[in-house]
């Protein structure tokens, strides 16, 4: 089990790829982290804010499987936009205001 954003996973390695337990099937490490960076940072930085905790506070708290105030979408101004391809909810970060995240290169 491990740690990705706020995310338990179950992970493998396979072939010397890692893989990420998703659903029924698995994702290649480095596309799930793509796909997934900026709901990662969003939902650590929301815990951050709610709980009144550094990153690393944060980050022992999930390790440990402590529960955290979230509260997302009520403490910022946030616009969702509904992907209808598949009926999930994708966040554009650039419409949180208030906040810069780093480039996924830097993760």
């Amino acid at each position: 089990m491990y740690l990705i954003g706020s995310n338990r996973c179950n992970c493998t390695l396979k072939n010397d790829l890692v893989l990420v337990r998703v659903g029924g099937g698995y994702e290649h490490f480095e596309k799930y982290v793509a796909s997934n960076h900026y709901q990662f940072q969003l939902i650590l930085v929301t815990h951050m804010k709610n709980n009144n905790l550094s990153l690393e506070q944060v980050i022992e708290k999930l390790r440990r499987g402590e529960k955290l105030a979230t509260n997302l979408g009520t403490k910022w101004n946030i616009k969702k936009s509904t992907l209808s391809s598949n009926n999930s909810t994708m966040m554009d970060m650039s419409l949180i205001e208030g906040l810069s995240f780093p480039s996924a290169s830097s993760i």
